[in-house]
């Protein structure tokens, strides 16, 4: 009995050396001075994600439980029209929300402005630039905020009588700073610093967070992508501290005709608190002239239970330096989201 004991952990200790050097031939590749910061942060970062895997499914059992929910409000209006399925396809600023390795994907210099019409009358918006500082490093910087005001403030007596006296805002931002970089042709590797802020009437709270991502191109029409964001210390108003609403992402996407006119994607993601959900989606674009019009369609597993889970999108590029996209998600009785955005290439 004791040597069959043995001999299994003697097994787990060969598994995780074997881990432990493929971590380590990974972190290896960072070799240029500049990467020491992704270096380390990603000594730290992956050993825990290895270990939260395992237990995303008990991740479900804590919901309601996580600070600064709006973390998981996806932006970019191309993702959303895709069913939030943007993981391994993200290629411009929207990388610092979706993966930070998308930084690499950026030719020169991006700029990204999103504005959404969310439900229940909460706007959100969303500012980022990337940029190719040479052939294999990037920076990212952006700010996401999300707002409601005029909501009503109701309280109740001790005798138990409820009244409302008037009205409280809510006001959550996000501030990030990302740099990615080449690893090799096929595989880039990327990390976001964030400094989150949250008020609620007169209430306040802050924290800071990390996310890592990975993108590989094994093969010219397939891309993978994985991130791990959210990682940080929660948040604490009063006297409790929430934990921040970890996410792990994993997707893929596949180019097919020619000139990749089109592109099928598909997406996983759990956050803490959350069932685990996916996304699938089609983007189907058109070259006119100097112009490409862009068609999408998809849908998330997220929004099934509230509706269909069915989202719709369309996105123009005019010439090489202006886009316009559209997308709209529909969440049933809760009312309909319609998220805009411009995009400017330097």
């Amino acid at each position: 009995m004791n040597m069959g004991k043995m001999e299994e952990d003697g097994r787990r200790r060969e598994k995780a050396g074997e881990v432990g050097r493929g971590l380590k031939t990974i972190l290896q590749s960072f070799s240029n001075p500049s990467s020491v910061l992704l270096q380390s942060f990603f000594r730290l970062l992956l050993p825990v994600a290895c270990c939260l895997l395992p237990s995303g499914i008990s991740w479900a059992e804590s919901t309601g439980s996580t600070a600064a929910e709006f973390l998981k409000i996806g932006v970019s209006p191309r993702a959303m029209a895709l069913g939030s399925s943007y993981t391994a396809l993200v290629d411009d600023a929207y990388s610092l929300h979706w993966n930070p390795a998308g930084l690499t994907r950026i030719k020169h210099c991006k700029a990204d402005f999103q504005v959404n019409s969310y439900i229940q009358s909460i706007d959100q918006h969303y500012l980022a630039i990337g940029y190719r500082y040479n052939k294999t490093d990037a920076f990212g910087l952006g700010v996401n905020m999300l707002q409601s005001t005029g909501i009503p403030r109701t309280t109740v007596s001790p005798a138990g009588v409820v009244s409302t006296v008037g009205t409280f805002g809510v006001r959550d931002m996000a501030f990030s700073l990302g740099y990615a970089r080449d690893v090799t042709g096929w595989l880039s590797a990327g990390a976001t610093a964030k400094w989150i802020s949250s008020a609620i009437a007169s209430y306040s709270a802050d924290a800071y967070a990390f996310d890592a991502g990975v993108q590989a191109m094994p093969f010219s029409f397939l891309s993978l992508g994985i991130a791990v964001q959210n990682f940080g210390h929660g948040m604490k108003y009063l006297t409790t501290r929430d934990p921040l609403p970890l996410l792990m992402r994993f997707g893929a996407a596949g180019y097919l005709l020619r000139n990749r006119s089109l592109i099928l994607t598909m997406d996983a993601h759990q956050a803490r608190g959350d069932l685990l959900y996916f996304g699938f989606g089609c983007e189907y674009t058109l070259a006119l002239m100097h112009n490409r019009y862009s068609f999408r369609i998809g849908y998330t597993s997220a929004n099934a239970d509230v509706d269909r889970g069915l989202t719709f999108g369309f996105g123009m590029k005019l010439g090489r330096w202006l886009g316009f996209d559209y997308a709209f998600v529909p969440f049933g009785v809760l009312g309909d989201a319609h998220r805009y955005s411009m995009s400017v290439d330097f």
